[in-house]
């Protein structure tokens, strides 16, 4: 049984503790969606409000429940920003954007104890908080980061360990061509590393 209903989708329970929001079966041809278009969950605010460039358009919660004075009570403990802001270069242009805000602990729902983790937008990703890479599924493998590439992207920097007869590395520029294809690249500089 649907908890709502839509012309082409269905919000209805997929677990015991668990809702989705499905696409209904065309009543002609089973198996196939009645409209091919993706189902989503869209969040809306107005433009601007106020004449404020930086605004919300939608907030997702996360909350830790206790039972407090005979009630329930919500300490929200972090929450995912859907706005219109400038968080990522600081620049005065704010745009739209997606970041992680989470406390350091689940007692304290304060406006200072939720501070950004991460935030995305088209101008980049900003992460204020230790990042880990990790590689594998069963065992964890460290990753290791040996390509830096320029701002603009055009230039690729590739650290390298030692060959034959070097005792250490070198860093070696590419020029990318603004391709992803390796095969295009053409190596431009290279810097040997001295043993100290």
């Amino acid at each position: 049984m649907a908890i709502a209903d839509l012309p082409h989708a269905e919000l209805v329970e997929i677990s015991v503790n668990e809702i989705g929001l499905i696409q209904k079966q065309s009543e002609t041809e089973p198996g196939q969606p009645s409209h091919d278009d993706p189902v989503a969950l869209g969040f809306g605010a107005w433009a601007r409000p106020l004449q404020r460039l930086k605004y919300y358009i939608g907030k997702i919660r996360i909350d830790a429940l206790r039972w407090k004075d005979g009630r329930r009570h919500h300490t929200e403990v972090g929450f995912v920003k859907l706005a219109v802001d400038e968080l990522v270069d600081m620049d005065g242009q704010p745009v739209p954007m997606v970041a992680l805000y989470l406390t350091e602990n689940d007692t304290d729902s304060s406006d200072q104890a939720q501070q950004p983790v991460a935030i995305f937008t088209r101008r980049g990703i900003r992460f204020l908080a230790p990042v880990s890479i990790e590689a594998g599924i069963n065992a964890p493998v460290p990753s290791r980061v040996s390509r830096f590439y320029s701002d603009d992207g055009r230039f690729c920097f590739n650290v390298q360990g030692p060959t034959s007869g070097q005792p250490t590395g070198a860093i070696i520029q590419y020029d990318t061509h603004d391709s992803p294809d390796e095969s295009t690249w053409t190596a431009v500089g290279k810097v040997p590393i001295e043993p100290l």
